[in-house]
């Protein structure tokens, strides 16, 4: 089996029937205690390790065990309180499901702390959405602290959210003639970066379906965020929520079988101070199988869904 990694879920489709889902969730040592006994997992201690602070679970997503922590969530609601936990869902798929897919999602593993509209980026927000804030466009070059960003990887995403890749990465796409890929400069300071390029959003775009499934995470498919005046799921659907919970199912294209790389038309995430939503990136079979023959680092790769 090929094991690939992502924050998300989906419940009923009849696409990739063997792939397995488990969700890898991380709560605090006593309330885990609810549901599981005290030898499942993996326990997780403190700093100093003196005391037991967490426990990791691995749990297939068809277990009872599932709706037993969504019932425990609920009963902390209940109580005006708050139950931590983070999960993340692991998918396996077969062998056979990645070579017959058409379409991969690609998502970039590592984050950085930068936060560019804090340094000199400049950004025009007078055509984003009123309601959920996608849609806002950085209109200058990327400007980023002198650091060693790209270090045992090619590519890094922040919060704001740019994309931005090594030069190894910007060759790799040249030599290998990928199609559907641009870049803008990087400057530290001043000063023109030598050692990179930023993924630039656009290019061909594909309208991700409705049979996608967003929402805040498994346990909570809220569309807004009261407490800080946010909208996950704006009625226009220029934002569709806060992440994507199913694997991504994309509108047919003729174009997907002329381009290496894609966006979605649409946007996941929130509008709030310095974060910005993000758009979704895919690549072609072709693409995904160069970047692992190549040993290009810093992507996760899923299967993306072609509704004809």
């Amino acid at each position: 089996e090929i094991t690939h990694s992502l924050s998300i879920r989906n419940n009923n489709h009849n696409f990739a029937k063997k792939m397995k889902e488990i969700l890898r969730i991380q709560l605090y040592y006593k309330d885990s205690l609810a549901i599981f006994k005290e030898d499942e997992g993996k326990n997780l201690y403190d700093q100093d390790k003196k005391y037991l602070q967490f426990k990791v679970l691995d749990i297939e997503t068809s277990s009872t065990k599932i709706e037993e922590i969504r019932r425990l969530r609920e009963n902390y609601i209940k109580r005006n309180d708050y139950l931590y936990y983070d999960s993340t869902i692991i998918r396996k798929y077969t062998k056979r499901e990645i070579e017959n897919a058409e379409l991969f999602t690609m998502e970039v593993k590592k984050s950085s702390d930068a936060l560019c509209e804090e340094i000199d980026t400049l950004y025009d927000d007078s055509c984003q959405c009123p309601i959920c804030g996608s849609g806002g466009r950085q209109i200058s070059p990327l400007y980023l602290k002198k650091k060693n960003y790209f270090n045992n990887r090619e590519a890094i995403r922040t919060y704001t959210p740019e994309i931005f890749v090594s030069k190894k990465f910007v060759d790799f796409v040249n030599d290998n003639n990928l199609k559907g890929l641009s870049f803008g400069d990087i400057y530290y300071g001043k000063r023109l970066s030598n050692d990179g390029k930023q993924l630039l959003m656009e290019g061909c775009e594909l309208n991700i379906s409705p049979m996608t499934k967003f929402g805040v995470d498994l346990f909570n498919d809220s569309e807004d965020c009261p407490e800080y005046g946010c909208v996950y799921k704006c009625p226009t659907r220029d934002n569709l929520g806060f992440r994507c919970l199913s694997e991504v199912y994309v509108d047919y294209s003729p174009l997907i079988s002329q381009y290496d790389f894609f966006i979605s038309k649409q946007t996941c995430g929130l509008r709030m101070g310095t974060y910005r939503p993000a758009h979704i990136l895919f690549c072609s079979p072709r693409m995904k199988k160069l970047i692992e023959e190549q040993h290009i680092k810093g992507f996760n790769f899923e299967i993306a869904h072609i509704v004809k």
